[in-house]
């Protein structure tokens, strides 16, 4: 019986001990989670939003590697794996994530920024196929989707943000809402900016890269014809000659590039007499922020000469 009673108080002692051994190195206890939360964003202008509203609430992330264009991203299970972790996933709307019917995702973490816009989107009438660079082929239909090009519409999914973020965390309602009110001022900032530049564009004969600026026309009266057009990738012969009759005999013609165009494409287009001018729409990510690259396009504007 002593000899029993001795094991028992041995047992006893072994496990006091290695449980005080697992509490202080927090290896086999329970541990509080201290990971901050974190925000999913689907392009960067939607990005910086989240990121002037949220402050320190949470880490906001754009999951798409630099130099890939979002509205073609596609996640990959690691990016899936996020999304289900985060508070919420801020989405463009206007049909920009084709890839969300793919994955499985809580409804309640998304927020559809441009959802109470939807009577504005834009209907694409036509499906012309092209290709960006290297990408394989395909076509735009259902709606523009680069909603945040009119800066009264980019307002509208900034607010919608807010509230996303109040719902979330409504004790902090007070500081998003002053949040809130600043980024709003920026954006009016930069609408009256375009409205200012886009009186002496008016009636100028204004060709676009690309398909992009559906909005971004609607919003300034800048009507155009869209060309399928990439800054990096040298245009057919075919399709020099039809600039070339697209614009003789203009001299108020200008073409936008969604970015600068390789020297090669700058010096043939400068030999043809007819300026350019860079309007990002920056849904990329870039060394400027996206406030930055709106800021870049008007000063660009501001220093046009025809």
């Amino acid at each position: 019986m002593m000899m029993l009673r001795k094991l028992r108080l041995l047992f006893l002692l072994i496990a006091v001990i290695s449980v005080t051994s697992c509490d202080e190195k927090g290896t086999d206890v329970k541990t509080v989670d201290t990971a901050p939360a974190s925000i999913i964003t689907v392009n960067y202008p939607l990005y910086y939003f989240t990121q002037q509203l949220a402050g320190d609430l949470a880490t906001v992330i754009l999951p798409v590697p630099a130099g890939t264009d979002p509205a073609q991203w596609n996640p990959q299970l690691e990016d899936v794996l996020r999304m289900q972790q985060a508070e919420l996933i801020i989405l463009n709307g206007a049909g920009y994530s084709t890839w969300l019917d793919k994955v499985s995702l809580s409804p309640h973490k998304l927020v559809n920024s441009s959802l109470d816009a939807k009577d504005q989107w834009i209907s694409l009438d036509g499906q012309t196929t092209h290709s960006h660079g290297p990408g394989a082929e395909h076509s735009h239909s259902g709606y523009a989707f680069t909603t945040w090009m009119d800066m009264t519409l980019a307002r509208q999914q900034a607010s919608a943000i807010a509230r996303a973020l109040i719902k979330r965390w409504p004790a902090q309602q007070q500081a998003i809402v002053l949040r809130e009110t600043r980024l709003l001022e920026t954006l009016t900032e930069l609408d009256i900016g375009y409205q200012q530049l886009a009186v002496d564009l008016a009636g100028k004969n204004l060709i676009y890269s690309h398909p992009v600026y559906q909005y971004f026309e609607r919003r300034y009266q800048l009507a155009g014809e869209s060309l399928h057009w990439e800054p990096g990738e040298m245009p057919s012969e075919k399709q020099w000659r039809y600039l070339q009759n697209r614009v003789a005999g203009k001299s108020d013609s200008l073409f936008i590039w969604e970015d600068e165009p390789s020297a090669a494409i700058a010096e043939r287009m400068a030999a043809m007499g007819l300026a350019s001018v860079v309007i990002r729409p920056a849904a990329n990510t870039s060394s400027k922020d996206w406030l930055g690259e709106q800021q870049a396009n008007l000063k660009r504007l501001r220093e046009l000469t025809f």
